[in-house]
């Protein structure tokens, strides 16, 4: 029962460590970033 849990959390922790890199490599390449600021500019404009 504990075995089972144990692993459970590892898996969690595994996605949520691949989640974060994958997302942090969008704001490094800027996409996001550049639909915030194309955004912004429309509602300025």
């Amino acid at each position: 029962m504990i075995l089972v849990g144990v692993v459970l959390d590892t898996l969690q922790q595994i996605e949520t460590y691949l989640l974060n890199r994958h997302y942090d490599g969008l704001m490094k390449s800027g996409r996001i970033k550049g639909r915030g600021a194309n955004a912004m500019m429309v509602q300025q404009g």
